[in-house]
């Protein structure tokens, strides 16, 4: 790993991870899927590998751009998703929940 890499970043425990630990983590996920280029069947079980245990409360602590760029991202590399016209907070989050 280069000076310049960030680790992958990970939730030891998920009932006590705080707001900015689901953002990080969410944050982090994104970028490991792009950077390892995950498509499709591969995209969608690191998707439900990465945010195993997550409930729709946990990504509503994540913040309103991030959970958009996760559904976005998974909906582009081939996880598919209702799609939706208006964004907001309750949608992305049942979005997000349904692949799990």
């Amino acid at each position: 790993m280069s000076a310049d890499e960030q680790p992958h970043y990970e939730i030891s425990d998920l009932e006590k991870a705080t707001e900015t630990d689901l953002n990080r983590f969410a944050k982090s996920e994104l970028e490991y899927w792009k950077e390892n280029g995950f498509k499709n069947r591969n995209l969608w079980d690191e998707y439900v590998l990465g945010f195993e245990g997550w409930t729709s409360e946990h990504f509503a602590k994540v913040d309103r751009h991030t959970r958009s760029k996760l559904r976005d991202h998974l909906i582009v590399n081939g996880v598919y998703m209702t799609s939706i016209g208006k964004l907001n907070k309750r949608l992305i989050v049942e979005h997000l929940m349904e692949p799990l």
